[in-house]
């Protein structure tokens, strides 16, 4: 009975952790780009964030979000080079979409951490429900975020890449 109980609970956290269309509609306001399924509902979709923050999104044949990828927006007229988002915000936007106390617990392995070679780095956060890598740009004491990535560990959803 407690093994059972334990199981409900794990697919209880797990179906409730990945968001929805609707969920992120609500969050977000109307997706600027969106990919529909045959049956209506949308197979992937873009929403902009903020001027220079892209949030993509690809849904599980249950809606629910599998892969979440948060990219830095298109440089604009101004702007040169690599355009680079910061970490708070995006702390912050992870905390919407994959809540914290959500997560699940992380592995005892050692599983996480940040690798720098130069200038470019990648820092991943392993929990239990969802996989979490950040493509950074390494400087001393600041890591500005280039790429964040979302990967939902459920059985309709692809299996993540570290």
């Amino acid at each position: 009975m407690r093994l059972l109980l334990c199981c409900l609970l794990a697919v209880a956290t797990t179906t409730t952790l990945a968001p929805t269309s609707e969920d992120l509609r609500r969050m977000y306001g109307a997706s600027t780009d969106v990919a529909m399924r045959s049956d209506g509902t949308p197979n992937s979709e873009s929403f902009l964030l903020s001027p220079n923050i892209k949030l993509t999104v690809q849904y599980g044949s249950d809606k629910q979000a599998c892969t979440m990828t948060l990219e830095a927006g298109p440089p604009s007229a101004n702007q040169d080079g690599e355009q680079l988002m910061s970490s708070v915000r995006i702390s912050d936007i992870l905390e919407q979409v994959a809540p914290a106390d959500k997560r699940g617990e992380k592995p005892r392995d050692g599983s996480g951490g940040v690798f720098c070679a130069g200038s470019n780095g990648m820092w991943f956060e392993n929990y239990a429900n969802v996989y979490i890598r950040h493509d950074i740009r390494c400087e001393k004491g600041l890591n500005p975020e280039k790429r964040v990535r979302v990967n939902f560990k459920r059985e309709v959803c692809p299996k993540f890449e570290h």
